[in-house]
């Protein structure tokens, strides 16, 4: 394939000319290629080897056979750098925990030891009494507390009357307690007693 030889300055005229043969091809072949003068194509051939543009492979000659010519292959542009590797965000990698700078190569820093249960309570807190619970897994109320559960139960409802089971179904107590609960408020005034079968209670209206 000829090259135009009108416009183009003999190394480029060259370059186009070795580029178009990947095979390989000598000096020779390129003078009549590109039209251009032997001088001028051995000079832009060894300009373009200089710059890596070009390959030459010589021929070592046998001792009965006359030496070859050299064979000048194109050699492969460099790809252009990628400008978009730098603008690539870089994966952010999980920060690793540090190594203690005490331990010896090779080892890893001991975790610290973790916190008992008496270092987690502050100093001067007084220990929480074991929760008692009945056989059917039901708390125990403390001296006390099944009653005033009761009464604010009734002090909710002021107009509505209850009765044990009424109330020790919303509490989730036995109504034989939640019974002994309301006798004592009646007792103590804080409740009364507004039917005896079934038994009934209601809270104490203020002023009686």
């Amino acid at each position: 394939m000829a090259v135009d030889t009108t416009q183009a300055p003999a190394r480029e005229r060259v370059a186009r000319a070795l580029a178009q043969r990947p095979e390989g091809t000598t000096a020779a072949t390129l003078v009549e290629a590109t039209g251009a003068s032997r001088p001028s194509v051995s000079k832009a051939l060894t300009a373009l080897e200089r710059d890596g543009h070009a390959r030459r492979h010589r021929h070592e000659p046998e001792e009965s056979e006359r030496p070859l010519p050299d064979t000048w292959y194109p050699t492969a542009p460099a790809s252009p750098p990628d400008d978009t590797a730098e603008e690539r965000p870089q994966s952010a990698a999980e920060p690793r925990p540090c190594a203690d700078d005490d331990a010896e190569p090779g080892e890893e820093a001991a975790a610290p030891p973790a916190a008992s249960a008496s270092d987690a309570e502050p100093e001067g807190a007084e220990p929480q009494p074991a929760v008692r619970r009945t056989r059917d897994g039901r708390p125990v109320a403390r001296p006390g507390q099944l009653r005033a559960l009761v009464a604010q139960h009734l002090i909710d409802y002021p107009d509505s009357e209850f009765t044990p089971g009424e109330i020790a179904k919303v509490l989730s107590r036995s109504a034989g307690a939640v019974a002994n609960a309301l006798e004592k408020l009646t007792a103590t005034g804080e409740a009364h007693r507004t039917c005896d079968a079934p038994r009934r209670y209601q809270t104490r209206p203020q002023g009686e």
